[in-house]
C-alpha cells in the first residue's frame, strides 16, 4: 500500500552518544539536564529541589552503543527500503531543537 512520505532523521553516531550519556535526571522531582545542553546552575544538583542528579543506567555510553548495534540490526534496511521507493525524506538531527524543525519545515514544503 502507500506509505506517504517517512521522515528519517539523522544523526552520527557521536552525537547521539553525546546526547544521550550527557542526560542527567533529579531522581526526587523528575527534572531533566544535560551535562553541555542544559546543565543545571549548580553542577550535580537539581535546579527546582537541589537533589544530586544521576545518571540512568539506560544512559551509560555502553548501554548506548548497544543500543545503536540493535537499532542497525534490526531498523537499519527500512531506510534504503523507503529510499528505493522514493518516500524518504532525510533531515539532519543536528543543531538546537528550533534548527531542527525549521530544516524539517524546509525540507517537507520542498515535497
Amino acid at each position: 500500500g502507500d506509505v506517504g512520505r517517512v521522515v528519517y532523521f539523522e544523526l552520527t553516531e557521536e552525537e547521539v552518544v553525546e546526547r544521550l550519556t550527557g542526560r542527567r535526571t533529579c531522581p526526587s522531582c523528575g527534572e531533566n539536564f544535560h551535562v553541555k545542553y542544559l546543565p543545571p546552575q549548580a553542577e550535580g544538583a537539581c535546579d527546582k529541589c537541589g537533589a544530586a542528579l544521576i545518571q540512568r543506567s539506560d544512559d551509560t555510553e555502553e548501554t548506548v552503543l548497544e543500543r545503536l548495534r540493535v537499532y542497525r540490526e534490526q531498523t537499519g534496511d527500512l531506510v534504503g527500503y523507503y529510499q528505493d521507493r522514493r518516500v524518504l525524506t532525510t533531515v539532519s538531527a543536528a543543531g538546537a531543537p528550533d534548527d531542527v524543525y525549521a530544516t524539517l519545515q524546509t525540507a517537507i514544503a520542498k515535497e
